[in-house]
């Protein structure tokens, strides 16, 4: 879920205070079990419960934070080896260590042969050094989003297979005023809208007393910032007024993170090929990583030097091996190279004049469209494509349009239409499916930028959490194709 934005900076980043009030607002998914554990982007990962309700982690060092979701963007893909170890667990118990940012997730379950198991996620929550990490017995690491090996830190290494050590104790806290009272009164009227004239060790306990028995949280603006308050503080009116802290993370990303103005196609093409040219970067990562396999495996990460004066930063993830980490690299670098040559192409036609104006999209449902849900299409081999209009027409067009052989597409990542494909359980061909790919980025979030992957995998392949609200599907497969609008 991670695109930058320049007004990204302008709000107070997540706080202790965020994690107290979040764990507060966690705790009724006690007794819930895990459904899925989803990828949405490079550092963030939802959690799926049962009863419909999910959790955002994120360990993005910009956007770090933890709370509930109302709304869910389609995954960019499962995380394989931390649902294997969490799905099916039921959560116990949300805890936070005092004053820290750091919230602990502790859930139980069975492994095949009935044998009770205990999981903690921990979500550490510390700016660049933020993590999420997977624990089994004996506080033995059994996955983490990040790997951080001696290389990288000489403190404290988080490996899989290694025994986890927290994080330093934060030396003063928002949420702990007796810690450290004298950084504290220096401190805090940095991050934290004290009122003027107010001692902050004095003002934080008792706002935060208040605000836990009455929570009325919600924006403010503060030194031209956006800052989330769990309730308002004397002098600081609220200028977004939301059910839960959750809710106001999630309206911050929406009101600082808007969709990006659309870019006229030549200027679009020539910045891809800006970035296309240097498809042989990947190879020579691809080749660094052979060559130097031994140091990859003891550190798990390589920075890779390469011949344009860049560096390359190279994580192995768990599982993964030197051979097909390199083999992956080779296969950006061809698909790279492919994509150049094709857009050369493209550029040409349009300096020429051979095609003046951008394809148009393809014709819209007639007024006598039977559903105000959704759109009606034709592919180029005579099939029936419906593109929903919101959650509602997607819930109908997936699940009481679209038959198990029928096809699902949807613009990978980004919040976006459901398309189906209707094949009649015929074989499409590639431009049947090339077509229903751009109505599916055509009607995204994405289509400004107007390029874009787009998942696609047949119907019977989809599944809905239990209690989900309309639109929302997991694919437990999945097929990706690059298209351009």
């Amino acid at each position: 879920m991670a695109r930058k934005s320049k007004a990204s900076t302008a709000f107070v980043p997540f706080s202790e205070v965020d994690t107290l009030f979040v764990a507060r607002e966690l705790k009724p998914l006690q007794g819930r079990r895990v459904e899925a554990v989803l990828r949405t982007g490079a550092l963030d990962l939802v959690v799926l419960f049962s009863g419909g309700s999910w959790v955002l982690f994120s360990a993005d060092a910009r956007w770090y934070r933890v709370h509930l979701l109302q709304q869910v963007q389609v995954p960019a893909g499962p995380l394989a080896p931390l649902e294997q170890a969490l799905k099916g667990f039921t959560l116990q118990r949300v805890a936070v260590p005092r004053g820290e940012r750091m919230l602990l997730l502790e859930f139980t379950g069975t492994n095949r042969l009935g044998e009770r198991l205990q999981r903690v996620l921990v979500a550490e929550l510390m700016g660049r050094y933020s993590q999420v990490v997977l624990l089994g017995e004996d506080r033995r690491i059994l996955w983490t989003l990040k790997t951080v090996g001696p290389e990288q830190s000489r403190v404290r290494t988080l490996q899989v297979g290694g025994r986890y050590q927290p994080p330093p104790t934060k030396p003063w806290s928002l949420t702990d005023p007796e810690r450290n009272p004298e950084a504290l009164r220096r401190q805090a009227p940095r991050v934290f809208p004290v009122p003027p004239g107010e001692d902050p060790v004095a003002f934080l306990g008792r706002y935060l007393q208040e605000a836990l028995a009455r929570p009325a949280p919600g924006l403010a603006r503060w030194q031209d910032r956006w800052i989330v308050l769990p309730a308002p503080v004397p002098g600081l009116a609220l200028e977004v007024s939301t059910e839960t802290v959750s809710h106001a993370w999630e309206r911050l990303w929406d009101r600082l993170h808007p969709a990006a103005p659309a870019v006229p196609p030549l200027q679009r093409i020539r910045r891809e090929l800006e970035k296309l040219a240097a498809y042989d970067r990947w190879n020579q990562v691809a080749e660094a990583v052979l060559l130097r396999r031994d140091e990859l495996l003891a550190q798990g990460r390589l920075e890779v030097p390469l011949s344009d004066g860049t560096r390359e930063i190279v994580t192995l993830e768990p599982g993964e091996t030197p051979e097909s980490l390199s083999a992956r690299y080779r296969a950006l670098a061809a698909r790279w190279k492919r994509g150049y040559h094709k857009l050369q192409q493209r550029l040409r036609e349009l300096e020429t004049g051979a095609e003046a104006t951008p394809p148009a999209e393809p014709a819209g449902p007639s007024d006598s469209q039977p559903s105000a849900r959704y759109r009606v299409y034709t592919s180029p081999s005579g099939f029936a494509v419906y593109v929903g209009r919101n959650a509602r027409g997607n819930e109908e067009v997936t699940f009481r349009l679209a038959s198990p052989d029928d096809y699902f597409f949807h613009a990978r990542g980004v919040p976006g239409a459901h398309v189906i494909l209707k094949t009649g359980r015929r074989e499409p061909r590639e431009e049947d499916l090339y077509f229903a790919a751009r109505l599916a980025l055509q009607h995204s979030r994405a289509a400004a930028d107007g390029k874009g992957e787009v998942s696609y995998t047949r119907v019977r392949y989809l599944r809905k959490p239990r209690k989900a609200p309309p639109g929302l599907v997991i694919l437990t497969r999945e097929q990706v194709l690059e298209v351009r609008l």
